[in-house]
């Protein structure tokens, strides 16, 4: 019965998490001229390190007004979605473990910093939105966007390496690839200096990681629930 709660639980959080991802393309600007490599507007966005990388959102015309007007609404829904991957990272790793150590401890910790990572992320965004909006100079905000967006990526990575641990010391392969390639993929991006190439690679890892999980996560309490 608790093993069925629990995945009943990560079910939840992963449906939740794909269903708000869904929403999240419609809400933001799907396409602008941004910096090389960069296909997603907010993906570039968030790894902007100078005002050239935000040249597609800066400025008074109707097409740079109208993006940022797109990205503000697809913030507002950033408020929510924090707390349903972060929760789904948490509740993954719960569902897997069969003891608590300190390593699962770390897994815990680090979904639950996350959030405010995240939320932090989506104030800096605001206030560079903001001035934007009033055309004032935002480069003193890059730097905090700069931190803000690893500490979250970097808090992702971390409970991704902690579930690819778990999963390949219950010799799940398949699980333990699925995760641990998202969080080198994390880890390359850093690397390379938020890269547009490389950070657009990273996205396809790290959606395809909450795509398997997600579905995965209902096809195994369907499963509990009829058994």
């Amino acid at each position: 019965m608790q093993l069925l709660r629990s995945r009943k639980v990560v079910a939840v959080f992963g449906i939740s998490t794909l269903f708000v991802s869904l929403i999240g393309l419609f809400m933001y600007p799907s396409q602008a001229a941004l910096s090389e490599g960069f296909r997603t507007p907010v993906i570039a966005f968030e790894f902007a390190q100078s005002t050239e990388d935000l040249k597609f959102l800066t400025g008074n015309e109707e097409v740079t007004k109208k993006l940022r007007s797109e990205m503000r609404v697809g913030q507002k829904l950033d408020i929510f979605f924090p707390f349903l991957y972060a929760g789904f990272m948490f509740f993954l790793v719960f569902s897997e473990i069969k003891k608590i150590n300190p390593f699962t401890w770390l897994g815990f910790v680090i979904s639950i910093i996350i959030v405010p990572c995240d939320l932090y992320e989506n104030y800096i965004m605001d206030q560079i939105l903001f001035r934007l909006d009033r055309l004032e100079d935002f480069r003193d905000l890059l730097s905090h966007l700069e931190v803000a967006t690893w500490w979250k990526w970097g808090a992702i990575a971390i409970v991704m390496f902690v579930l690819s641990s778990i999963y390949f010391s219950t010799k799940q392969w398949f699980n333990g690839m699925i995760s641990f390639f998202p969080g080198v993929a994390i880890f390359c991006t850093w690397i390379s200096g938020s890269n547009g190439y490389v950070a657009e690679v990273m996205m396809i890892f790290v959606s395809f990681f909450f795509i398997y999980f997600g579905i995965r996560s209902f096809i195994l309490y369907r499963k509990f629930e009829t058994t």
